[in-house]
């Protein structure tokens, strides 16, 4: 009797009773008590586990806190950040410190920062200076050079998710761009708006009614350029494929929208969605 009671104070837990007797090939079996489980073999699992592994994004890439950095695009030049973001690939993992890219993952020397930012001695010497200043690096007690993590950092994040964007690193490297014009697309980072990758106001805003989407007038304000010098500058991001323009009419007046390529600069988790994607991958018609 007291076994009887055990098993059904065992089944009102949901879990199974005793062992499972398979029903089947089909991947349900029975317990001692006659409840009816789903199971999978050892193999199964270890198959699932491997197409889970296989989905996930191993592409390697820094985040980037959208509302901290705002501190140093309001004081440093567009090529100062188009510096910052040349260096984004050289962070190591947790650590911060700029290192090189092999397997013993040394440390960067002066020198070796000016050849990764393809600048003379003499130049290095000064956007060194000015980055530490404003707090953007800082020498530690080793002589390493390390990135400030309030604005940038590679490590799971625990917090503040929403506040984020990522930087894929061998989609950066690809730009055929010059500090000053990556610097412009440092600064559109704070204005990255979640869902649709889109310059807007208000980046953060869920509701589409209410996003206020920059105007290339707007966007010069941002940059600190002329409309014209911005257009220009503009021109050059859309033919390296780092932005995609959007034109709609408003009142008779053709309104451009500025989009950042996903798989360069993205908020989101996972790959971008269909319409997206395409807006940089797709192909014209010839």
């Amino acid at each position: 009797m007291k076994d009887h009671m055990k098993q059904a104070a065992k089944a009102m837990t949901g879990r199974p009773v005793g062992n499972i007797t398979p029903i089947g090939n089909n991947g349900y079996g029975k317990d001692e008590a006659g409840q009816i489980f789903q199971y999978r073999s050892q193999e199964q699992l270890e198959a699932i586990e491997k197409e889970r592994n296989k989905k996930k994004d191993l592409r390697h890439f820094s985040f980037s806190h959208m509302m901290n950095i705002r501190e140093v695009t309001d004081n440093l030049t567009n090529k100062q950040c188009g510096y910052i973001l040349m260096l984004q690939p050289y962070l190591q993992f947790k650590t911060n410190v700029l290192i090189l890219m092999n397997a013993d993952e040394s440390p960067m020397t002066e020198k070796e920062l000016a050849i990764a930012l393809k600048v003379t001695p003499k130049t290095i010497k000064k956007v060194v200076e000015n980055l530490i200043t404003d707090d953007v690096l800082s020498i530690d007690k080793s002589g390493y050079y390390r990135m400030n993590e309030r604005y940038h950092f590679r490590k799971k994040v625990k917090e503040d998710e929403s506040m984020l964007i990522k930087t894929f690193f061998t989609t950066l490297k690809q730009l055929k761009l010059k500090p000053a014009e990556l610097g412009v697309l440092y600064k559109l980072l704070p204005y990255v708006h979640y869902e649709t990758n889109m310059i807007c106001a208000n980046p953060f805003e869920e509701v589409p009614a209410d996003i206020r989407f920059l105007t290339t007038k707007q966007i010069a304000e941002v940059i600190g350029m002329h409309e014209k010098k911005a257009i220009e500058v503009l021109r050059e991001l859309k033919k390296s494929g780092a932005i995609a323009e959007t034109t709609k009419f408003v009142e008779d007046a053709r309104v451009k929208y500025i989009t950042l390529n996903p798989f360069i600069f993205y908020r989101q988790s996972g790959k971008p969605d269909t319409s997206l994607a395409a807006m940089f991958l797709s192909r014209p018609n010839k």
